[in-house]
C-alpha cells in the first residue's frame, strides 16, 4: 500500500501525469501494437461478440468504480465530522471549567491548549504521513488526569467534574477515528479488485478494430482518461490528509 499512498501525497498534476497519462500512454501503444499485429479485418470480427462482453464488464466495473467513489468520499466526510466532534468536546470542557476555581480553572484550560497545539504541531504532521503521535496521547492523558485529581467541594465542582470526564471516551474514540483513517480508508482487497478491473479496461479496446486505426485509438483514450481519473479521486479522498486536498488542523487553530 506504500505505492499508493506515495501516490495520494504527490501534487495533484504529477499524480495525474503518473495515472491518467500512464493508462493513455498504455491503452494508445497497446493498441498501436495489436494493429501492428493484426490485420484490422481480423480485428472487426472481434466487435460483436467482444462488443457484448465488454459491454457486461463496463457497466459492472463503472457500477464497482462508483460504489468505491461514493465510499471514499462518506469517510473523507465522516473524517472532518470526527474532527469537528472532537472540538466540541473540548470545547465543552473549556466552558464548565468557568465553574471550577480559578486555579484549577487556569490548570484545565492550559491542559487544553497543550492537548490542541500538540494535535496541530506533531500530530498533523504525523497524519501526513499515516500515523498517530504519542505526544498527543500523553498530553490528552494529562488533561484527563487533571480532572481525576480534583477534590470536588461543592455540587458545581462535581458537576463539572462528571460532565468533564464523561467527555473524554467521544474524545477518544473520534482521535482514534481520525488516526485509523489517516492511513487510508479502503482495504487492499479493494484496491486490488480496483486495479484489475482498470487493467481490463485498458487491454480489452486493443483487440477492436476499425477501417482505421483512428477510431480504435481513439476510444482506447478516451475510456482510459475517464477510468483513471476516477481512479485517482478515489486514491486521493482515500487518504484524507495527505495532498493539497488533505483536511487541515483548522478546527484545533480555530479552538487554539
Amino acid at each position: 500500500m506504500s505505492i499508493f499512498f506515495w501516490l495520494a501525497s504527490q501534487p495533484f498534476w504529477f499524480t495525474a501525469l503518473i495515472m491518467v497519462g500512464g493508462g493513455v500512454f498504455v491503452a494508445v501503444v497497446g493498441t498501436i501494437v495489436v494493429n501492428s499485429v493484426y490485420l484490422p479485418a481480423e480485428l472487426i470480427q472481434n466487435n460483436l461478440l467482444g462488443g457484448f462482453k465488454f459491454a457486461f464488464l463496463s457497466s459492472v466495473f463503472a457500477g464497482y468504480l462508483g460504489l468505491l467513489l461514493y465510499g471514499v468520499y462518506q469517510q473523507y466526510e465522516q473524517t472532518r465530522s470526527f474532527i469537528d466532534l472532537e472540538v466540541t468536546q473540548l470545547t465543552q470542557i473549556d466552558r464548565l471549567a468557568v465553574a471550577l476555581p480559578r486555579s484549577t480553572r487556569e490548570n484545565v484550560r492550559d491542559r487544553l491548549k497543550d492537548y490542541a497545539r500538540t494535535v496541530v504541531e506533531v500530530e498533523w504532521p504525523q497524519h501526513r504521513i499515516g500515523r498517530g503521535s504519542p505526544e498527543a496521547g500523553v498530553a490528552l492523558d494529562n488533561l484527563m488526569y487533571t480532572f481525576l485529581a480534583m477534590q470536588p467541594v461543592t455540587d458545581r465542582e462535581r458537576f463539572v467534574m462528571e460532565n468533564s470526564i464523561n467527555s473524554f471516551l467521544p474524545i477518544r474514540e473520534n482521535r482514534q477515528h481520525r488516526i485509523r483513517l489517516s492511513g487510508g480508508s479502503l482495504n487492499p482487497m479493494l484496491w486490488g479488485v480496483a486495479l484489475l478491473g482498470a487493467a481490463a479496461s485498458l487491454i480489452f479496446p486493443w483487440f477492436f478494430g476499425g477501417t482505421s486505426m483512428g477510431a480504435p485509438i481513439l476510444m482506447s483514450t478516451l475510456l482510459a482518461a475517464l477510468t483513471m481519473s476516477v481512479l485517482m479521486v478515489v486514491l486521493k479522498l482515500s487518504y484524507p490528509f495527505v495532498g493539497e486536498f488533505g483536511i487541515p488542523p483548522t478546527s484545533f487553530e480555530a479552538f487554539l
